[in-house]
């Protein structure tokens, strides 16, 4: 199985974070109706994740997976069974998305708990 880049909206953001945690490819449309998520996954090269089973006809072409409703580790499970993740376990923000960086503790500076931080110093 090769990593893929998945899309979904704000009904799924807890599979999104889950799916993050778990090193895959995960961006979240804030308030996208269907139609818009899958042409952005179409723009983007990317797997729509989705709890509709309606798949606009004009983008057929655009891959996407149904997960159940209510069940965000089925889902989870659904999309790991299928694909594997880009990124290895923890090494993605499940707030952006982005790939995190190691950075010296003094870099964090003002971005950590005051403790976070002097605990790493010392």
């Amino acid at each position: 199985m090769a990593p893929a880049r998945f899309l979904t909206d704000t009904s799924l953001d807890q599979v999104a974070r889950r799916l993050s945690f778990l090193g895959y490819d995960v961006s979240c449309l804030k308030g996208a109706r269907l139609e818009e998520l899958f042409e952005a996954a179409s723009r983007d090269g990317r797997i729509v994740i989705t709890l509709s089973s309606r798949h606009p006809r004009r983008f057929a072409d655009v891959p996407a997976i149904v997960v159940p409703r209510g069940d965000p580790a089925g889902a989870v499970r659904r999309v790991a069974s299928r694909h594997d993740p880009g990124s290895p376990p923890f090494s993605r923000c499940a707030a952006c998305n982005q790939p995190l960086q190691t950075r010296h503790p003094m870099e964090a500076q003002g971005e950590v708990p005051l403790e976070t931080l002097l605990a790493r110093l010392s």
